[in-house]
């Protein structure tokens, strides 16, 4: 029976069937693995043959390139972008490549882009506002994931409500209440040093019921005179006065079904216009909507004198 004989490989072909990319292989490390947008951070490259190499960054919204240097089998360099976000190094040497990735967070100037606030008009009385501001450092990167920020409102008599709530996405989202008086007020939101603004008016809410009533005697059924129709005071249900301005159109209805229709204006906090009396005797019903409200009709009756 023939013994079997062990094979044995010299050490200059096993060192021959190593591949020579397994100990040349190009390689780049990034320290840390995060970057600050806009702040230089370190690249090491290592393996590979001496040599010239190009090596590209590349984010979201494009990429850089630049040269480096291959001596000793190492090169260290440093890039920057000013682009939020995971960003890739690549770098060639000849046929050889490598990549790494960086998570680049926003600069450390963060400030508030914009604030808006919905609706930007608002009855007074129960109900909530929605605040969002955009949160940004000066190259327009999101801020980071729960930077927090202040929300708040101004109301028409100078107090104000505030809240604070982290971001996401750059986004900083909140509600806040109504509140009860009419008027100008605004909407803010604060990050440190910074903020901005928006305006936002509120409106009386719906008024308490009111009427007409005419300011002097009927005149007689002529088709010339006129008789003047008042209202009291007008205010909502919360007391606040009905600003001046407010437009309503009047309707007065006639007997046999015709409208006549007479635009006016809250002046004083009232509103009152000017009646035609009908050529001959009938029965007027004056009234109209004001904010939602329909007023109590005021019947006048005209007859001959």
């Amino acid at each position: 029976m023939r013994k079997k004989i062990p094979f044995l490989v010299p050490l200059t072909m096993l060192a021959l069937a190593i591949p020579a990319t397994a100990q040349n292989a190009l390689t780049v490390t990034i320290p840390g693995g995060t970057a600050i947008a806009d702040e230089p951070f370190e690249v090491q490259i290592g393996g590979g043959s001496d040599g010239s190499g190009i090596v590209r960054l590349i984010t979201a919204y494009g990429g850089t390139s630049r040269p480096f240097e291959l001596a000793g089998g190492s090169a260290v360099i440093e890039l920057s972008t000013d682009v939020a976000g995971t960003a890739t190094v690549v770098a060639q040497l000849g046929t050889d490549s490598a990549l790494a990735h960086v998570e680049v967070s926003p600069a450390a100037d963060l400030r508030v882009e914009s604030t808006t606030v919905a609706p930007e008009r608002a009855h007074v009385g129960p109900g909530e506002l929605t605040l969002l501001a955009f949160v940004a450092d000066r190259f327009g990167n999101p801020a980071s994931d729960q930077t927090p920020v202040e929300l708040s409102i101004r109301y028409p008599d100078g107090s104000v409500e505030r809240v604070e709530v982290g971001s996401e996405f750059g986004l900083a989202v909140g509600v806040l209440p109504v509140g009860g008086l009419e008027g100008t007020g605004e909407a803010s939101a604060t990050l440190g040093q910074t903020a901005a603004g928006a305006s936002i008016q509120f409106y009386p809410a719906e008024p308490v019921p009111f009427s007409f009533e005419a300011t002097g005697l009927v005149p007689p059924a002529d088709g010339r005179s006129r008789l003047s129709v008042t209202t009291a005071d007008l205010v909502d249900r919360l007391g606040n006065p009905i600003p001046d301005g407010t437009s309503v159109v009047v309707v007065v209805e006639h007997e046999d079904q015709r409208r006549d229709l007479i635009p006016a204006v809250v002046t004083a906090r009232r509103l009152t216009v000017s009646i035609l009396a009908p050529n001959r005797p009938e029965r007027l019903v004056v009234s109209t909507v004001l904010l939602g409200r329909r007023s109590d009709p005021l019947v006048i009756e005209f007859g001959v004198q």
